[in-house]
């Protein structure tokens, strides 16, 4: 995504992470135990509690939390809950943001193409509400994602050949040290 949007990307509020890490660590727990009902106070704040209520009133079976889940073409992401909904395969994702922006549907579409779920992006602002967005497959957010791919595979390539090849000079500056020290 850096690729696509090569500006700070590190203008997420603190707050906003910290209810993220909250949030997720509740997943985690929600998922582990296969309990459909989480709430702890001291762990929730208000902003999190709607969307666990929201969820717990659902027809949900859990499958995964933040699990690394390998893709095609190489790529991994990290969806924040997989599971069935309705009898439909989900990827659920939260943002804590006032609105949703390119970089997110460009993120959906990839998820969607690459897990074969439909999406769905939970949307958590400042106020403590809480919008369930449907993430659609968009053609050009998809052509976006795969040239972004591309332009950091050619980048890792070019990463790697330099480092190999630094890593042969300094095997060879080695060797002639060496070499110099036994005379």
């Amino acid at each position: 995504m850096r690729i696509l949007f090569p500006g700070n990307l590190d203008f997420v509020p603190q707050s906003a992470l910290d209810r993220g890490t909250q949030l997720h660590e509740a997943m985690e727990v929600w998922v582990n135990n296969q309990l459909h009902e989480y709430q702890d106070p001291g762990v929730l704040d208000e902003g999190i509690r709607p969307v666990i209520a929201w969820m717990a009133t659902q027809p949900i079976v859990l499958e995964s939390a933040e699990e690394e889940v390998f893709h095609k073409f190489g790529v991994r992401g990290h969806p924040d809950l997989l599971c069935r909904w309705r009898t439909i395969s989900y990827w659920f994702d939260w943002k804590f943001v006032e609105q949703l922006s390119e970089i997110n549907l460009v993120q959906g579409t990839a998820y969607n193409y690459l897990t074969g779920r439909k999406g769905v992006f939970i949307q958590c602002n400042k106020a403590g509400e809480v919008t369930i967005h449907r993430c659609k497959t968009n053609p050009s957010h998809w052509s976006a994602f795969v040239s972004g791919l591309n332009v950091w595979k050619f980048q890792h390539r070019q990463q790697a050949y330099r480092t190999e090849a630094q890593l042969q000079q300094d095997i060879q500056e080695i060797k002639e040290a060496l070499c110099q020290m036994e005379k």
